[in-house]
């Protein structure tokens, strides 16, 4: 296959045109062509393809277009997804690796130009000319004619003057082989010319052939064409030849004609042009280790570095360091270019290489005009030279594509997003610092003391600063220059987000501004959506929550996701976030609130339907959620992993809605967690939340009030129980006032268990007979079994084992029927509880293992935390108390990880008789005062009474073991 630009653009299989009919497929192809083997953006080629009238389609019409270009490939005999990859953003065309199955007219011609310049270079004249006809053969006519979008005109533009300059090096190596007439005959017409060293080849020409009356005509012409064109009398080089011809020396003329093609080569000039590795570099161990490894030079191919990250992030000191740190392996020098310099924008790639060309020492009017023979001399210059180039905030692959150097040399680029279309590049993302060496940074700037001193304060406020080098730079600058301002005072000041980017602001450092350099390069439907991201109630969050708050297509919101990711504005891992600092830059920015809000509540009633989904497949249904009340969910594959993961997120969403107002999601987002945290324990900020909804109950409708209250009733770690058995009371009576019987009875189970812990058993009893009285019938048997399941409970602190037995064998049945997995490893657990009180250990232990079995593949840590402290009872009374210690320490590992009072409470309670066992009274006394310290929060009285009378047991025994170790007195 050929593919042809350099005319009208073709594809040629076999000798044979395929036609391109398709306006977008032959545009799309001229794009992709433009920049072969480089990633080209979808957002490039809809702007190639439409411009600003793109349709609404544009990116589905791109990828069909895809899609029937690799079909051409493919019918060429060439694999079509290789030829044409799909990269996250967009697309890449690779034209090499295919064994010379595809050719490209466009790399053909700049191949024939580079051989016909290295021949020039040594004065071999003939080959030269050869290879600058066989290059312009290969024209056709104007480039890219047959497309019509002004990038692939103005892309034509650059072809055009390619063009002219191959022409110009033509008829320039004729003239040095004495074929003068062909270069005149060549040049016959100049009229669309500009460039004066064609006349001033046609002007020799004539003169070397003999005719210099004809010579000095044309002189009189061009001087008349560039005055009237160009508003310029001809330059110095074309007068000077004017002077010969009339002095009859043309011949003398050739020396300039041959320095154009052979320039003289410069003096070996060793660059020295790192910036000073002034800046302070903590952390960054690993990436520095791994550039160092990486930079060094391959003898058969460049070595290419990519450091990425957002602004601010440190790249450029760590390349300078890391370059400094190499210099010694690269003997002919170090150059550094800057990519982002000027404040027009980032200076082209022609600029730049004439700024390394001189770098090198090739003099400044040595430094050729046009890109490619600047391109060829950088080239030629470090062919057997060993350099250690690093680029500065490079925008586009484009940038760094010319200027990576030949075999032996390497490159080290810095840009804010990774720059996959750069071949063979090795990336090193930055990220933030870790917590430790944000700190240690800040030591730097401040002084070590200061830190030391405040050591709280400094954590806290690396932690504002996103442990983003540059914010605490410019927040240690501020601490360097005021000594009466503490670090604690400075963190206050930045825990206020609305102001936390304007006090990170010091001299000509600033994050707002650093970050405003990566918000100008995003697409404005990017910027758009990042915006909407960051009203999210965490910097971390679900993929399907951004795709969410996308306003087009899920196709297109993808893209502009990958933009964002692209820019190193948004990260996976697998979750999405965003960087503290950007996300408060991105709400600062201008944005419709009111589209914003309809969007973002799209997400909060997703996210509500959810859980709700997860809930009702979870193996606990003890509070009134059961999947039976709406049949119509369909239960979540892994409910109690997901809301393992997105815990952190279900309560922050609950939050941000219900202090905007949106009052039904947030209370139901909130009770919806309820049966998790029985699973898991109660988290802080869940609890806190409750908290804070319950502070004014009388704002919420009935229905909301009731959950509320039903949640708070099983709030034993941070309320008391009196606190609890309100709550549950409130909250029946509301539900039987809604005709809610289910609820309310569950509402009654939860009142009648902190009625049981309180040793009101009369009241407990009342109200476990009235629940299973509203539930009998009403085809609940899983809640039906846990109210026998608590009736069991109460008739063993009421001293009758036999009845409590009889409750939990009618429980572990319903808890069966009913599929309730929790239900039935709780039973469980009862019976091998009740049967240890009835001496029948081995049956005990039998059914408390196949409880903490069920408890374990269900997840549930209280209830495994629960089994094992009965197994360390069980165990005791077998005479093993090292096996009950160990149970015990199980027991206690799960409490400390779920903050369960009432589970330290009672495990803390077995400890000390274990300890007694062991004759370790001290532990057993101080076991047993960490259990009353626990049942004393919970306000349960009748524990706490019972927790002091074993205490002051303990301490009797204690003494007459003291007393009896007193040598005996005479």
């Amino acid at each position: 296959m050929e593919l042809r630009v350099l005319g009208a653009v073709e594809m040629v299989v076999g000798g044979a045109l395929v036609p391109l009919r398709n306006t977008s497929v032959r545009t799309v192809l001229s794009g992709l062509l433009m920049e072969p083997d480089t990633l080209i953006t979808v957002h490039d080629l809809i702007d190639l393809v439409w411009g600003a009238a793109a349709p609404a389609s544009a990116v589905n019409q791109i990828q069909v277009a895809v899609s029937r270009l690799r079909g051409m490939f493919g019918q060429a005999g060439l694999d079509g997804p290789a030829v044409l990859e799909t990269r996250p953003s967009g697309y890449l065309l690779r034209l090499s690796g295919f064994g010379g199955a595809l050719r490209f007219d466009l790399a053909e011609f700049r191949s024939h130009v580079v051989a016909a310049d290295k021949a020039a270079a040594a004065e071999d004249w003939a080959p030269a000319n050869a290879r600058l006809h066989q290059a312009l053969r290969l024209w056709r006519g104007p480039a890219f004619q047959d497309v019509g979008s002004p990038r692939a005109g103005a892309y034509a533009q650059r072809l055009e003057r390619e063009r002219q300059g191959t022409l110009e090096r033509l008829r320039a190596t004729e003239l040095l082989l004495g074929r003068y007439m062909d270069a005149a005959t060549g040049l016959s017409d100049l009229d669309g010319f500009q460039h004066e060293r064609m006349w001033y080849l046609r002007i020799l020409a004539y003169a070397l052939a003999g005719r210099p009356q004809q010579a000095l005509a044309d002189y009189l012409d061009a001087r008349r064409h560039l005055v009237e064109n160009l508003g310029l009398e001809p330059g110095p080089e074309l007068q000077n030849l004017h002077q010969l011809v009339l002095a009859g020396r043309p011949a003398e003329a050739l020396t300039v004609v041959r320095s154009w093609l052979a320039p003289v080569p410069a003096e070996p000039v060793i660059p020295r042009q790192l910036p000073p590795d002034l800046a302070r570099l903590v952390g960054r161990r690993a990436e520095l280790a791994e550039l160092d490894r990486v930079l060094v030079s391959s003898p058969r191919r460049p070595t290419v570095v990519g450091i990425s990250g957002i602004g601010g992030m440190g790249k450029s000191t760590l390349a300078v360091r890391a370059a400094h740190l190499a210099a010694e392996r690269f003997p002919d020098g170090c150059m550094f270019a800057d990519l982002r310099a000027g404040q027009a924008g980032p200076p082209d790639t022609r600029n730049v290489l004439g700024q390394l060309l001189r770098g090198l020492g090739v003099p400044g009017k040595a430094v050729p005009q046009q890109m490619q023979e600047r391109l060829g001399l950088y080239r030629s210059i470090l062919a057997d030279r060993r350099v250690l180039i690093v680029l500065d905030n490079a925008g586009a692959e484009e940038q760094v594509h010319p200027l990576i150097p030949p075999a032996g040399s390497a490159v080290l680029v810095t840009s804010r997003r990774p720059l996959p279309g750069v071949d063979a590049l090795h990336p090193v993302d930055l990220r933030a610092l870790e917590p430790d060496d944000a700190v240690e940074l800040l030591a730097t700037l401040v002084g070590v003391d200061r830190v030391e001193s405040e050591p709280v304060a400094a954590a806290r406020l690396a932690h504002l600063c996103g442990r983003l080098p540059l914010a605490i730079r410019v927040a240690g600058t501020r601490l360097a220059r005021r000594r009466d301002l503490t670090i604690e005072r400075l963190a206050d000041d930045l825990a206020d987000e609305r102001h936390r980017l304007d006090e990170l602001s010091a001299g000509d450092r600033s994050v707002r501004a650093s970050l405003a350099m990566s918000w100008a390069d995003l697409p404005v439907e990017a910027a758009r959506l990042l915006v909407r991201l960051s009203m999210l109630p965490l910097a971390e969050f679900p993929a399907w929550a951004a795709e969410l708050l996308g306003d087009g297509n899920p196709r297109d919101t993808r893209w502009l996701i990958d933009c964002l990711v692209a820019a190193n504005l948004l990260t996976v891992s697998p979750r999405y976030r965003i960087h503290d600092l950007v996300r408060l830059f991105a709400r600062e920015q201008p944005h419709p609130p009111h589209g914003c809000d309809v969007a973002l509540r799209q997400v909060y009633a997703t996210l509500l339907a959810t859980v709700q989904d997860a809930d009702a497949g979870l193996p606990a249904q003890r509070y009134p959620t059961p999947s039976a009340v709406d049949s119509s969910r369909t239960p979540h594959p892994d409910p109690i992993a997901w809301l393992e993961a997105e815990r952190d997120f279900i309560l922050a969403a609950a939050a941000d809605a219900y202090r905007r107002g949106w009052h039904d999601e947030a209370w139901r987002l909130l009770v919806s967690m309820t049966n998790f945290t029985g699973l898991r324990g109660c988290p802080d900020h869940w609890v806190e939340l409750l908290h804070l909804m319950g502070t004014d109950l009388s704002r919420w409708e009935p229905r909301a009030r009731a959950a509320i209250l039903l949640a708070r009733s099983g709030l034993p770690e941070n309320s008391e129980i009196r606190d609890c058995i309100q709550a549950a009371r409130q909250a029946r009576r509301i539900y039987r006032e809604l005709g809610d019987l289910v609820r309310a009875a569950s509402s009654a189970l939860q009142l009648a268990t902190w009625l049981r812990i309180g040793r009101r058993e009369r009241a407990a009893r009342a109200a476990y007979r009235w629940a299973i009285a509203a539930l009998s019938g009403r085809g609940f048997p899983g809640q039906l079994g846990w109210a026998h399941l608590g009736l069991g409970n109460l008739e063993l602190q009421a001293g009758a084992p036999d009845a409590a037995l009889a409750e939990y064998e009618h429980s572990l049945a319903l808890m069966r029927t009913a599929g309730d997995r929790m239900g039935e490893a709780n039973a469980l657990g009862c019976l091998g509880h009740v049967l240890r009180h009835l001496g029948r250990y081995a049956t005990a232990e039998h059914h408390l293992r196949q409880s903490l079995d069920a408890h374990l593949a269900i997840g549930d840590q209280t209830g495994q935390g629960m089994v094992q402290c009965v197994l360390s009872e069980v165990c005791l009374d077998r005479d093993d108390p090292d096996a009950a210690l160990a149970w015990n320490d199980a027991a206690l590992r799960i409490f400390d990880a779920i903050s369960s009072r009432p589970g330290w409470g009672r495990t803390l309670t077995v400890r000390s008789a274990v300890m007694q066992r062991q004759c370790r009274t001290g532990e057993a006394i101080e076991a047993m005062e960490r259990a009353n310290q626990q049942w004393e929060c919970l306000g349960a009285e009748a524990n706490l009474a019972d927790g002091r009378r074993r205490l002051d047991e303990l301490r009797a025994v204690r003494d007459v073991d003291q007393a009896a170790r007193l040598p005996r007195q005479r």
